[in-house]
């Protein structure tokens, strides 16, 4: 008597929420949702991308509901066909288990993973303390500061988009208060026709005037300009020169060709370059 009247409570109980959360706890879902969507595109200011995913993130949210919700019904139905009764406790599990704890967690997770995304997003697009911070330095006249903004500029970081036109202008500046690291990315930039037109002339000079402030990268640039002879004669020994010099301060790009030269060279030759780098050396004296 008593487990039939429980039975037939919990088949009633069940019945009402399954009918109860059908439709007003998927409403409530996507209300949620939608008040979290808000709260973003308010905060990014009307930022039409992160609108449109979130709208669309709604609609994934609501496809999906629909799904979770639709689920257990048709369970229940299609185990009465084949003879047994989900309606009871089962029925309840179900529903309480899908409906207010797989679902929301799955709900709220997926809504967190994309307006993490996003918000990273609109993040990145806004220069960031350090930027500004530098940026009020460089107009200073810091030289350090002036190489760093060609950094944030030439590689898209601290919240800035990639700029090498303004990447190349603090370069500049801070190559003419004689930063090694600033005539070096110039030389490349040169080289590799990025932000300029390609020029292997003046791609040598900033390489120059690096390599001889001891810049190893500059120094392994020379090498190899020599070694092709671009923007200048072709010279197996000032190769072989600025390549033992960069591999001695560590440029491990310089041991391979250094090798080479060292094939391609005569004893006497080899001499006659070693007179050079020690002769450049004396002249360069730290």
């Amino acid at each position: 008597m008593f487990k039939s009247s429980l039975e037939n409570y919990m088949k009633k109980i069940s019945e009402k929420i399954a009918a109860y959360t059908k439709y007003v706890h998927l409403v409530l879902y996507l209300l949620v949702w939608l008040g979290f969507s808000s709260a973003m595109w308010a905060f990014s200011k009307g930022s039409l991308p992160l609108l449109g995913i979130i709208v669309f993130g709604g609609l994934i949210n609501l496809c999906i509901g629909v799904i979770f919700w639709g689920f257990p019904s048709i369970i229940i139905k299609w185990k009465k066909r084949k003879g047994k009764n989900w309606s009871g406790l089962l029925t309840a599990l179900n529903v309480f288990l899908v409906r207010f704890f797989i679902w929301p967690i799955f709900t709220l997770a997926v809504f967190f993973l994309i307006a993490g995304w996003w918000m990273r997003g609109i993040d990145s697009d806004r220069p960031t303390a350090t930027f500004k911070d530098t940026e009020i330095s460089a107009l200073q006249g810091d030289k350090i500061a002036q190489y760093n903004m060609g950094v944030f500029y030439s590689l898209g970081e601290e919240g800035v988009s990639q700029n090498y036109d303004r990447a190349l202008k603090w370069y500049l500046l801070a190559a003419d208060q004689g930063v090694k690291e600033a005539q070096t990315n110039l030389g490349i930039a040169y080289r590799e026709g990025r932000g300029v037109p390609r020029d292997y002339e003046k791609a040598f000079e900033y390489f120059l005037l690096a390599a001889n402030q001891r810049g190893k990268i500059a120094q392994a640039s020379l090498g190899y300009q020599y070694y092709y002879g671009y923007g200048i004669e072709k010279n197996f020994l000032e190769a072989f020169k600025w390549y033992t010099l960069a591999a001695e301060a560590g440029e491990e790009t310089s041991i391979r060709p250094l090798k080479k030269l060292k094939k391609i060279l005569s004893p006497q030759e080899i001499n006659s370059a070693v007179e050079l780098i020690k002769t450049w050396k004396k002249n360069h004296e730290q």
